[in-house]
């Protein structure tokens, strides 16, 4: 569950930081007054927070979480599915 809040965070983050540099290209496009200026930096601001945000909550799991186990051809075989070839007894079955 943690990770997947980890992950919809970091995907909102992305999204943030995609509208925050087009708001900061929208500011630049037109000559810089003192209040321009002023809103500039508060974006500029924000978007180093979210950048932050989107490095912290995205690279790996949150602290903790262990990483999915691999899948197995069945319970009983202990092959995992990437290296298991379909001549063993324990994969003949789940064939696709």
């Amino acid at each position: 569950m943690a990770y997947a809040i980890a992950a919809y965070l970091h995907f909102l983050a992305v999204f943030l930081l995609f509208a925050l540099l087009l708001l900061e290209h929208q500011l630049l496009r037109r000559p810089l007054s003192f209040a321009r200026a002023r809103s500039l930096f508060r974006t500029d601001l924000l978007f180093g927070i979210v950048a932050g945000a989107a490095l912290v909550s995205g690279p790996r799991a949150p602290a903790g979480m262990a990483k999915a186990p691999i899948i197995t051809c069945r319970t009983a075989c202990s092959t995992p599915r990437s290296v298991c070839s379909w001549s063993l007894p324990c994969c003949r079955s789940i064939r696709p």
